[in-house]
């Protein structure tokens, strides 16, 4: 758990199940914000369905709080960024 990324998520004013989403994020992340986390786990975590677990990331990642790669339709997020970044 990188404590810079949950301090920065828990100061950003978000939708409820975004900021949920962005927290589990980054209380999985790396002290360089990087995460690598199944959308299982997630889906547990914030106890949404698949669904609303991948609009939440699609929302964060065209709103520029995340940067995810699809390879081969899997899922890797790549960096969680601070809001001046």
């Amino acid at each position: 758990m990188s404590c810079l990324y949950m301090s920065h998520a828990w100061d950003i004013s978000l939708h409820p199940n975004l900021k949920l989403t962005l927290l589990a994020l980054a209380d999985n992340s790396d002290d360089h914000g990087e995460c690598s986390i199944a959308l299982e786990i997630l889906e547990e975590m914030t106890s949404f369905k698949r669904a609303e677990v991948i609009r939440c990331l699609e929302i964060l990642k065209r709103d520029g709080f995340l940067e995810i790669e699809d390879i081969n339709g899997q899922w890797f997020l790549k960096k969680i960024l601070p809001e001046d970044e």
